[in-house]
Formats: structure tokens, sequence, C-alpha cells
């Protein structure tokens, strides 16, 4: 694998991990603010 390669991958993991926790805190959120 060639270095730019690499750096696209680890910067999707890096974004993929970040969205999942910003959904995690509105979904909990949502849910502690509807109950």
């Amino acid at each position: 694998m060639t270095y730019p390669v690499m750096l696209i991958l680890c910067a999707l993991v890096v974004l993929t991990a970040l969205t999942d926790d910003l959904l995690g805190s509105l979904v909990s959120l949502s849910v502690l603010g509807g109950s």
C-alpha cells in the first residue's frame, strides 16, 4: 500500500469513529430529553 492510501484510510476510520460518537450522544440526548 502506498502512503497516501494509508493516510486516507486512517482519516476515514477517524471520521467514522467521530460521527459514531456524535450520533451516539445525539441519540442519548434525544432519549433523555424525550423521557
